[in-house]
This record gives structure tokens, sequence and C-alpha cells, in this order.
């Protein structure tokens, strides 16, 4: 089940942080880099970013994963998808993408080594757009999915 989430609520914030541990160690290995902003938030941090939209991935009563993005300038930019690990291969990943607006063009960046998450946003329609070197030999990719057409919308 996917529902919005409150990140000012302690308790949530709390998990939202385990989860980002456990997900983007992964994606660390994968890449070869520890230096993932979100590797560092503290719950308070988390607790702190009211300007993003927050949803949340269930696993019975269990949060087992989060997406946030913000609506800026007519361009949905996903902030952050993440997965407990012990929660992965479920779907649940691909479901909060889903549950992001779709109204707009959509932005969001990975680890170009992270293949998973990468293969997850080409499926979904996204296209690589660029790439960042943000350490020596550590590159993201940028990827957008462009808004739908509104002449073909019913």
């Amino acid at each position: 089940m996917i529902t919005p989430i409150d990140p000012t609520d302690s308790e949530v914030a709390r998990r939202i942080v385990e989860i980002q541990l456990a997900a983007y160690a992964v994606e660390a290995s994968l890449i070869g880099f520890d230096g993932i902003p979100q590797l560092t938030e503290t719950a308070d941090q988390v607790a702190a970013m009211t300007h993003l939209q927050w949803r949340g991935a269930f696993d019975g009563a269990q949060l087992a994963g989060v997406v946030a993005w913000q609506l800026e300038k007519g361009l949905v930019d996903i902030d952050r998808l993440a997965v407990d690990p012990l929660f992965a291969r479920r779907g649940h990943g691909r479901r909060l993408l889903h549950s992001v607006p779709v109204d707009h063009a959509t932005i969001v960046s990975t680890g170009t080594a992270n293949v998973p998450a990468r293969d997850l946003y080409l499926d979904e329609g996204f296209v690589a757009i660029g790439q960042t070197e943000i350490a020596a030999r550590i590159f993201t990719t940028q990827f957008r999915r462009p808004a739908p057409d509104p002449r073909t919308r019913r």
C-alpha cells in the first residue's frame, strides 16, 4: 500500500532515516562512493523537509520504502526514492514511483553504476539526459520523463 506520510512525526522520520541508511548503503557499494547525502541525514533533518511531498510503501504495517518530490517551476523533481533492502524486489520502488504525479515533466538522478535504479527509471519512460561527475570517476545520471501530451488525455 502507498500512502502519504508525515516526516514531521518523529517515528516516521526515524524510520525514513533507517530506510535511507540501508538503501543508500547498497547504492554506495554499487557505485563505489559513500558520500551520498542521505547517508548522513538525521531524523531532525528529514523532519524539516516539509517542502517535499512524501509517500510511503507499506509491507503490512511496516514502512518499507519512501519517495519524496517537489513541484518546482512546472517540473516534478524526485528528491529521493529508497526501499529498505529487507523489502527489496517486491515492487515497492515501482509502486512508489507510480505514486508521483505524472501530469508534469519529471526529473530524477541516481548513481550511474546503480543498474537496478537506472533500469527502473528507463522501464518507466525516463530518458537519460546527462551525467555529472560527483567525485573522481564517480558519476550520477540524470533522467527526465516528459509530461504527457495533453492532446492524448481523456
